[in-house]
């Protein structure tokens, strides 16, 4: 299986009014399982975030495909 831990990241969970807070993100075949602090990695590959935002799905910041014809 194929899994990753995100550890100590700024995670938006993108739920109606949730504030950010620093957390650990667990990912298994692209997916996410798990969020929350101190999370057991077992075997997981492990990147540390810390300083950075962790933010589910695609982000797309700025784009015109599609705006013009």
């Amino acid at each position: 299986m194929n899994e990753t831990v995100l550890k100590g990241g700024l995670v938006f969970s993108m739920r109606g009014g949730a504030q950010p807070r620093v957390m650990d993100v667990f990912v298994a075949n692209g997916k996410i399982c798990s969020v929350g602090e101190d999370l057991d990695c077992g075997e997981a590959r492990i990147i540390d975030c810390t300083g950075k935002i962790v933010l589910p799905g695609l982000i797309d910041a700025h784009c015109h495909i599609g705006l013009f014809g």
